[in-house]
């Protein structure tokens, strides 16, 4: 019995570490490398338990049971070294020839193991029970032990030896390290278990080397998931507040694009002077969708003033209104970064003259600047409206909707946040909830209003038993009886799904733009952004390994000048066609007229050389049959400072190979 002492306390142990990897509750979870794990962690627990209830029942001296345990513990043994196999490759990213080397050794192995277990239960080749129950290891069980540590070293190895051939980031040799321990020590502690088979040896093994990868790897990647979406949620909170800001601007905002010119939001007042219903119909635009050459040239060089000053650049401007009548406007720009990374302008223009009779006006009725001031503290339609004593608490409600009059709530209280906290929890959406509870406190909002001038929130109510997006503002007033917090709540369903939709279309434009009409392969565009992607892994000091091959299509410009331009077409899409047959695990960019590039990774980088032949056994067989004939220039990477430099190394040699063509051709 002292034997399933072991294998119980790492049973326990494994099911309180790993639990959230168990019942796939981390991110990505259903990501190959991460389900592998999981079910790593499964034939864990399944040997754990053989070896527990083998303790259990040779104990009890029952030879039946014992005799088929032992056989399940094998048959667990060989999943969890199959498993394990796969993760290492998947996790290492081994997708050349040393992974699957690494997969098939541990699906064979595996394999031999379970189908040992098969033939000990006819012919006894790996172990034996008597009747008095005594378990005896038989030759096979030593070599089968023997080639488990063989393998378990070389995954170590390789791991470890990942660190010296390829520019690991510092933070990630730590995490080559633990894989490579672990299999060291599930070696030296098979080792053990060769000359000590009544020892637990193995599951002490297993509980040391899971224990490891959860607090190096495991955790390592829970906390990295857990730090990307913190900084998303900071990205999107930062987009709310620019969207609060834009909305709370007064006369017209907006913002755009420095280098494209594109508007990227506006409030209404500027859809109004650029005769457009909504902002939506905005976005997307530039100056010259929106004006006539003369207006626009005068905004492009606002714009550019504005980006070539530390310091908000503002002027006065002369504007027709709707009636034909002159309007002064105070125009405001500046220079500002967006969540994106974008440089932006951010524009205001208001009215000089609207100003001077509303303060006008202001000072003649002061109900009626009451009025303005709180629906200006909250633009928009709002479902309701309350107005709030910072100091006491007390509210009441100024106004409401139809469709919030569902919830009944109180139209004037004593606590305003307290009786908020307790309604949210019967009609805001239960996913928003936690997040409703923590933001929208006394505390948290005043201290909002004190940093920005407006606190803003967004969150989700049950509104006809479905959720709804609400946007949740807050901000102070002065009226009579001293200062006031205005809390009104808009609906903003709509709005949200037109910037899904606009979001999906984006993505469909984008991928419309990579491609080549003519060809159907990528374009130049697609293969500067390739470049960009590969430059960033070099610059992350994780450069791939990977080449690039310039490819030119010999004579194009005699078909287009003796047959036409479609013949030429033609032409261009037959030797398109025949470079992807050759490079077909790799992507095919078009980024000139006759002019093809290939970025080789993975299993055609592994044979570049023999596809680079590939195409000079097509060129001679077609100069015999007159088909399309392809100069070819190759060049790997090779502690390049940028994939630019790969490039005119493959671009020169095609060049060179190009000329070769051409003086066999004038020989024949």
């Amino acid at each position: 019995m002292y034997y399933s002492a072991i294998g119980s306390i790492a049973i326990l142990i494994l099911l309180i570490e790993n639990m959230d990897v168990l019942r796939g509750r981390i991110s990505n979870a259903d990501a190959p490398v991460r389900k592998t794990y999981r079910w790593f962690l499964y034939a864990v627990l399944i040997y754990y338990i053989t070896d527990v209830l083998w303790g259990v029942i040779e104990s009890q001296k029952i030879a039946g049971l014992l005799f088929a345990d032992t056989t399940v513990y094998f048959v667990a043994m060989a999943a969890g070294l199959l498993l394990w196999t796969k993760f290492v490759a998947l996790y290492l990213g081994e997708d050349s020839r040393t992974g699957w080397i690494m997969v098939y050794a541990g699906r064979l192995l595996a394999g031999a193991v379970t189908l040992l277990s098969l033939v000990n239960i006819f012919v006894p080749v790996l172990f034996s029970v008597s009747e008095d129950c005594v378990y005896k290891a038989l030759p096979a069980r030593y070599v089968m032990l023997t080639a488990q540590i063989a393998l378990l070293l070389g995954l170590s190895v390789n791991a470890v030896t990942i660190i010296f051939r390829r520019q690991v980031a510092p933070e990630e040799k730590k995490k080559y390290r633990t894989i490579g321990a672990f299999g060291f020590i599930m070696a030296l502690f098979l080792t053990i278990q060769l000359s000590f088979p009544y020892l637990p040896v193995y599951s002490i093994a297993y509980m040391l080397g899971t224990c490891m990868i959860r607090t190096f790897v495991i955790g390592d990647a829970i906390a990295e998931s857990k730090r990307e979406l913190d900084e998303a949620e900071k990205i999107l909170e930062l987009n709310q507040s620019v969207t609060a800001l834009m909305d709370n601007l007064p006369g017209i905002s907006f913002s755009k694009d420095a280098e494209t010119g594109v508007y990227l939001a506006c409030n209404q007042a500027f859809a109004d002077q650029a005769h457009r219903d909504s902002p939506d119909e905005v976005i997307g635009l530039t100056d010259h969708d929106l004006y006539d050459p003369d207006v626009a040239a005068r905004f492009i060089e606002a714009d550019k003033r504005a980006l070539s000053m530390d310091e908000p650049y503002i002027f006065v401007e002369d504007m027709t209104g709707e009636n034909g009548e002159t309007v002064k406007l105070q125009a405001t720009k500046l220079r500002f970064v967006d969540a994106h990374g974008r440089t932006c302008v951010l524009g205001m223009c208001q009215d000089l003259g609207e100003e001077m009779r509303l303060r006008q006006e202001a000072e003649r009725a002061e109900e009626e600047r009451i009025a303005y001031s709180r629906i200006n503290a909250l633009i928009g339609d709002f479902l309701c409206l309350y107005i709030v004593d910072p100091v006491s608490g007390q509210y009441r409600e100024y106004s409401k909707s139809k469709v919030f009059e569902q919830y009944s709530l109180p139209e004037s209280g004593d606590d305003f946040f307290g009786v908020a906290a307790e309604y949210a929890r019967r009609y805001v959406y239960p996913d928003d909830q936690h997040i409703f509870l923590t933001a929208f406190t006394r505390e948290n909002v005043m201290k909002e209003i004190g940093r920005s001038g407006l606190f803003s929130m967004g969150c989700r109510f049950v509104m006809d038993a479905a959720p709804v997006h609400t946007r949740i503002r807050a901000a102070f007033v002065i009226e009579k009886e001293g200062m006031r917090l205005i809390v009104g709540i808009n609906n903003i369903e709509d709005s949200v799904r037109q910037e899904e939709e606009y979001a999906r279309s984006l993505a469909q434009a984008q991928k419309k733009a990579s491609i080549d009409a003519l060809t159907g392969v990528r374009n130049r565009h697609a293969f500067l952004a390739a470049e960009e992607d590969i430059d960033y892994q070099i610059g992350m000091m994780r450069p791939p390994d990977f080449a690039i091959s310039v490819l030119d299509v010999n004579d194009l410009k005699k078909v287009n000048d003796t047959e036409g331009h479609a013949a030429g077409d033609r032409v261009i899409r037959e030797a398109c066609k025949v470079i992807c047959d050759i490079f077909s695990h790799s992507p095919v960019f078009r980024i000139g007229g006759d002019e093809f590039t290939v970025i080789s990774q993975g299993t055609d980088y592994e044979h570049i050389d023999e596809l680079v032949g590939k195409i000079a056994a097509h060129n001679e067989e077609a100069a015999q049959n007159g088909g399309v004939v392809l100069a070819c220039g190759m060049s790997k990477f090779d502690d390049d400072g940028s994939s630019a430099e790969v490039f005119q190394r493959a671009d020169h040699a095609m060049y060179d190979n190009k000329a070769m063509l051409k003086g066999e051709t004038q020989r024949q």
